[in-house]
């Protein structure tokens, strides 16, 4: 056992062997709670691939409005929108975004590794069981489609924006 003192209140508390034990038992029920979660195998990718989606769209649309510096060669998406290129590099996450006015301009940006046809495939199997078991393992795709006006030479138009996003971003369990 050991004093601890309160100097303030005037108060002396023993630190007992039951305390220890009581604190023991809550720390441990944390960890456990911990490692069957992490060991549960729970699969996130397609929260994420929605997340970044999500991301990447307000990191390029302001109010309707398709960000000015997207036209230019020199737009780096990464740094504009704050994405970790590490991470598309390492085949955790993908990205492919296409722009088009359906006349003259059109743009697309894609993530390092290219997982379009693996995307485009569980969309057309999207309704079928046996076909999502095959692709368990791929990346767990989003897509998303929007109308954006942009400024082209002080005038207003309309284009079309469209986000595919991926992710392979697994966990994986403690060792």
């Amino acid at each position: 056992m050991s004093l601890i003192k309160n100097k303030k209140a005037g108060i002396e508390k023993y630190f007992s062997l039951t305390d220890f034990l009581m604190y023991l038992m809550v720390i441990l029920g944390i960890l456990i709670f911990i490692s069957f979660f992490a060991a549960s195998g729970v699969d996130l990718r397609e929260k994420e691939a929605h997340l970044l989606n999500d991301k990447i769209h307000d990191c390029l649309v302001e109010q309707g409005y398709l960000n000015e510096d997207f036209m230019k060669d020199s737009f780096n998406i990464y740094k504009s929108c704050s994405l970790n290129k590490r991470n598309f590099d390492e085949d955790k996450f993908y990205f492919r975004v296409y722009f088009s006015d359906g006349l003259n301009k059109s743009k697309i940006i894609e993530s390092s590794i290219p997982h379009l046809t693996e995307c485009r495939i569980q969309q057309e199997d999207s309704g079928e069981k046996e076909s999502s078991s095959k692709a368990e393992k791929w990346l767990k795709c989003f897509e998303s489609k929007d109308i954006v006006f942009y400024y082209d030479n002080g005038e207003i138009k309309r284009g079309n924006l469209e986000i595919l996003t991926g992710s392979n971003n697994k966990l994986e369990s403690m060792p």
